[in-house]
């Protein structure tokens, strides 16, 4: 083992001196590293880091105690946690107070560990260690859950943009629909209007006797066919459009439209025999 150098006070101030060198001489007093010494020893380990020049530490505590920074680290750390509370850490061995005084035990893992020393149990290393993957894992699923819970709300928000964009092209189709039913209600309006001026008497077609259409030149058959059944659509029109309820006229109208079509059309047929003769 090599010969530990002894710590240079003399780099030191007086007031310096003061705090480090009776610091050293209660530090070794407790090393025994019960819990409340070990708070008493982070205690004055961070009162001398504080005082002393920034460098100067890690040689005065090599030359004080052989202690490394990491050790001296663990020592603080356990005093800044719990400092104050030595009647209750007094139940855990040195190894376990340093787990607990990482920074990366979470305060969970602490009360956990109060808990079950507490109620009689020994709170080991191994203890403390599982419960930490055990918390660990429990936040990971509270952010996985998290994670989840914004791309469902990411996805509500989309759909209700979606939603709110379809409800306004919905809102302006309904507009125009209205108004079109509106034009098309004044447009009928117009034309009831008109046939309720005029009468069913208007739409007659004023037609003259069978024997005045003697001299009136023949027409093929298949065009008087075609000129009847344009008048039977438009008959047909007339009623539709005018709500006409009185048909009587238009029928007697029809008939003899009937009549004088068949006639010229046996005349139609008498001239073609002629012809062919």
């Amino acid at each position: 083992m090599n010969a530990v150098t002894p710590f240079n006070y003399d780099t030191l101030i007086k007031p310096m001196i003061e705090v480090a060198k009776p610091a050293a001489e209660r530090i070794r007093l407790r090393m025994r590293r019960t819990a409340e010494d070990i708070i008493a020893i982070g205690q004055d380990l961070a009162r001398v880091k504080r005082a002393i020049p920034h460098g100067s530490f890690g040689p005065w505590i090599q030359a004080e105690f052989e202690m490394t920074e990491r050790t001296a680290l663990r020592f603080i750390q356990v005093a800044e946690r719990f400092h104050g509370k030595s009647d209750i850490m007094s139940d855990f061995n040195p190894t376990v107070l340093y787990q607990l005084a990482a920074p990366s035990t979470p305060d969970e893992v602490v009360g956990m560990a109060v808990e079950a020393a507490d109620s009689g149990e020994l709170v080991t290393a191994e203890d403390v260690k599982n419960w930490k993957d055990e918390i660990r894992q429990l936040k990971q699923k509270h952010q996985e859950k998290q994670a989840d819970f914004k791309t469902q709300v990411a996805t509500l928000e989309l759909d209700l943009k979606n939603r709110s964009t379809r409800n306004a092209e919905l809102t302006k189709e309904l507009q125009s629909a209205r108004k079109e039913r509106d034009t098309l209600h004044n447009d009928l309006e117009q034309l009831k209007q008109e046939s309720d001026r005029k009468g069913p008497e208007d739409i007659y077609v004023e037609l003259k006797p069978a024997h005045q259409l003697e001299h009136v030149p023949v027409l093929p058959k298949a065009t008087l066919m075609a000129l009847l059944g344009e008048m039977e659509l438009a008959l047909t029109a007339k009623h539709s459009v005018f709500h006409i309820n009185d048909l009587k006229p238009i029928q007697t109208s029809l008939r003899s439209i009937l009549q004088t079509v068949e006639n010229a059309m046996l005349n139609a047929d008498y001239g073609i025999t002629e012809e062919e003769k």
